[in-house]
């Protein structure tokens, strides 16, 4: 997204009981709630809604949460597609594509957690640094299970 991009998000709570059928429907579930959002690109306009149910009944509440929840969504989506290139995995038969991904989150967590001293280091120069010595693998991958 450039320059000319302007986006909007409003979020939208309905309280109301008139649509719940189920006392434990009710319970469990105490707001349906709506994000309306709105992308201006160059001469386009992108319009979106995403709907919720949830027990949350506060506006801010769920702005919030919504927000956080996408943010840890694209942040780890991003990391599997960049690092491991996860799109363009040609993993079909079976479960080979599920048994992948799990490995894939497992090597992504584990390789957050690598100590790299005092400086930070991106992810794909500790796989890097792992790759070229495999002193360091061993004890990554020892120290780790």
């Amino acid at each position: 997204m450039g320059n000319n991009t302007k986006k909007g998000r409003k979020p939208f709570l309905n309280c109301q009981t008139e649509y719940r059928t189920s006392d434990i429907f009710r319970r469990v579930f105490e707001t349906i709630g709506a994000v309306h959002s709105r992308v201006f690109e160059n001469d386009n306009r992108h319009e979106n809604t995403r709907y919720f149910i949830i027990s949350l009944k506060n506006i801010d509440d769920f702005s919030h949460s919504t927000r956080k929840h996408w943010s840890v969504e694209n942040n780890l989506h991003w990391c599997l597609d960049v690092i491991f290139r996860e799109d363009l995995s040609k993993a079909k038969k079976d479960n080979s594509p599920l048994n992948l991904n799990v490995l894939r989150k497992l090597a992504l967590s584990l390789l957050k957690n690598v100590d790299s001293g005092s400086k930070r280091i991106c992810l794909e120069k500790k796989i890097f640094m792992l790759a070229l010595d495999y002193r360091l693998f061993e004890k990554f991958i020892f120290e780790n299970f």
